[in-house]
């Protein structure tokens, strides 16, 4: 019997309902070897070619034809239990029929093919998963301000669930909304972004304009209003710019910057990415015997921008630099040009000097003000080209060195390591870098200085900004609310990385596994970086005097991970705008 030329033949002529499609199941089940299994496959294999049909124009009548095979897909999946093994298959089918269809929704602006994709995301699999632990689950991610990246991740594997339990979800968000709004807008980006990762077809979203009558002139409100009245991309990719206080351009003071000493006669060099123009980090190396001394020379920003100026004003505001979307700076052009460890410039950098065994032991450190000439700017493919190369010289020794070194830092802390590189994987477009050998010579070294510097401002009770990092609770959680563990949930759990947060006070970076963990090595890239120059000019060197007031200074850190946590949602909504407006 061919049962695909039997379904196609019912999914051309007949109607689908669940009737017509018991009946089929019926008459196709008295035939050994045909389970629904099989049924289901084959109706997967028929979308498929129509699919296909639907790339080459073959068929006028093929929107109808996938709206009828997926209709059947859905009747025939909603009416069964499936093992974890077979939901885990329906899933990886149901995702690539999904990405197809919608890639040609797009192309020829068709609503029966987006309506097709919206039958294919309600489709029910797992059965044991309960809608009331799953929305508890949702609302502790959002009660804990979790990233909405790690809460799409699930959305999107239980968007039948959303679909099934209508608005509970949406009104727990837009109620928290709502007082965002009637308390100074604190956390409203958050909020706005959730709406829109929650809305669904089910939402009636009429009712809620009522709850905005009188915040009509409060900018989010607006945002709110056009939301709901179905325009889910209303804002340019400038106007979210504007949206999240950025400041595009950074007016120049004319101030010239350079230092009053010449950098001493060390062979300094800097590690970066092919495009990179802005370097904050450079290394040295010297053998003492049977130890080495690596200088790490982070540029001193803190020297040259007075805390409360403007320039550290709108600093403070653009909070750190982004490059592919919305081309973002923290500092004017000129101080980043006079900053810059560039070759051949004279520098003032804060310098870290660690004495080591070639084991990767620290034997003895040392944090001075410095000079700094360096001598090469070096790309990744310049620094691999250099290593694998057979030449000798100088530069390829020290950097071997180097290398070895890294090599035993990164040997002794496998969780670290291992942290790292989930962390690397989270950020796609950085990714590229980390298989070369100047990666994990830059990483790890960078690792020490932030490590380091948190262990002697921690014993020595200097005001610093620490960063930890919650344990993995996910896993719990999900118990905890009744969840069944599925194999692909777990490869969801596994692939998870938790974003650190900033503190006043040292706290347990579970990803390090450290206590006293900072971030100090990207001062001309991150606020909070410059921020800790100016606490060390103050508290270390005594050189620099500010007013200091130690609430002032938590609700600083407070702002930095309330405004860490805007960017990340900026920098997705400039995203998906620029990719909007393209289409």
């Amino acid at each position: 019997m061919d049962i695909k030329a039997v379904i196609k033949r019912f999914i051309l002529y007949d109607k689908i309902d669940s009737k017509s499609v018991d009946k089929l199941f019926g008459k196709l089940n008295e035939h050994k070897n045909i389970t629904i299994n099989k049924i289901i496959k084959v109706s997967f294999d028929i979308l498929n070619d129509y699919i296909y049909k639907l790339s080459h124009g073959d068929d006028e009548y093929v929107d109808e034809c996938i709206t009828k095979s997926i209709n059947m897909i859905y009747i025939l999946c909603n009416n069964r239990t499936f093992t974890e093994k077979e939901i885990i298959v329906n899933k990886e089918r149901i995702k690539k029929a999904k990405l197809s269809i919608m890639s040609y929704a797009n192309k020829y602006n068709s609503p029966s093919l987006i309506n097709s994709v919206e039958i294919l995301e309600s489709i029910i699999l797992d059965k044991q998963m309960y809608t009331e632990g799953f929305v508890k689950f949702i609302k502790v991610l959002i009660n804990k301000y979790e990233n909405p990246n790690i809460i799409k991740k699930f959305i999107n594997e239980y968007k039948n669930i959303i679909s099934i339990e209508k608005t509970d979800l949406f009104d727990f968000v837009f109620k928290k909304a709502i007082s965002s709004l009637n308390n100074n807008n604190e956390n409203i980006y958050y909020y706005l972004t959730l709406l829109r990762i929650l809305d669904n077809p089910n939402i009636e979203h009429d009712k809620y304009k009522d709850y905005l009558v009188g915040l009509e002139n409060n900018r989010f409100a607006k945002e709110i209003i056009s939301f709901l009245n179905g325009n889910k991309f209303s804002l340019s990719p400038s106007e979210i710019l504007d949206k999240y206080d950025l400041i595009k351009n950074l007016s120049e003071s004319g101030i010239i910057l350079e230092p009053k000493t010449r950098g001493k006669n060390e062979k300094i060099f800097t590690i970066d990415g092919d495009n990179t123009k802005l370097r904050d980090d450079g290394l040295s190396i010297k053998k003492d015997g049977n130890k080495y001394i690596v200088g790490i020379h982070i540029a001193d920003a803190g020297k040259h921008i007075d805390p409360f100026s403007d320039i550290d004003t709108n600093a403070k505001k653009n909070f750190k630099c982004i490059y592919r979307y919305g081309n973002t700076r923290i500092l004017p052009p000129e101080y980043e040009n006079a900053l810059s460890l560039d070759k051949g410039k004279s520098r003032d950098t804060i310098s870290l000097y660690v004495v080591m065994n070639d084991s990767g032991e620290i034997l003895d450190y040392y944090i001075k003000k410095n000079t700094i000439i360096v001598s090469r700017n070096l790309s990744y493919l310049q620094n691999e080209e250099i290593m694998n190369s057979n030449n000798k010289s100088d530069l390829k020794r020290q950097l071997e060195e180097l290398f070895m070194l890294s090599r035993a830092l990164e040997y002794n802390d496998i969780k670290k390591n291992q942290y790292w590189n989930k962390k690397e994987k989270s950020k796609s477009e950085n990714y590229k870098n980390i298989n070369f050998k100047g990666d994990m010579i830059i990483r790890e070294f960078m690792v020490l200085y932030n490590t380091l510097f948190g262990e002697y401002c921690s014993e020595n009770n200097i005001p610093y900004i620490y960063r930890y990092q919650d344990s993995e609770y996910i896993s719990d959680l999900l118990k905890e609310c009744g969840i069944e563990n599925y194999q692909y949930i777990k490869d969801i759990v596994s692939e998870l990385y938790l974003d650190s947060r900033y503190s006043t006070s040292p706290l347990y970076h579970s990803g390090m596994g450290i206590y006293a963990y900072t971030q100090s090595c990207d001062p001309l890239r991150k606020y909070p970086d410059l921020y800790e120059q100016y606490l060390a000019h103050k508290f270390i060197f005594k050189d620099k005097d500010f007013d200091f007031d130690f609430e002032q200074f938590k609700k600083l850190v407070e702002y930095f991970n309330l405004r860490s946590m805007e960017l990340i949602l900026m920098r997705d909504e400039y995203k998906r705008a620029l990719k909007y407006n393209k289409n």
